[in-house]
């Protein structure tokens, strides 16, 4: 099911905002890579409380 894979809430987008900015700061992925899931304006990582890594997330 396609819905599943949505990341239609804000959860969901600030978590996977946070992580594509992890694997481009490590060079796993190119800086001007884009992607489909929308992203936050503002990222707080008080709305991805999933990422244990994120106390070091500015």
């Amino acid at each position: 099911n396609a819905e599943i894979f949505a990341c239609r809430t804000l959860e969901c987008q600030t978590c996977a905002a946070i992580l594509l900015k992890r694997i481009k700061e490590i060079g796993m992925v190119p800086w001007n890579l884009q992607v489909s899931i929308p992203s936050p304006t503002f990222i707080d990582p008080r709305y991805c409380r999933r990422l244990r890594f994120l106390k070091s997330f500015p």
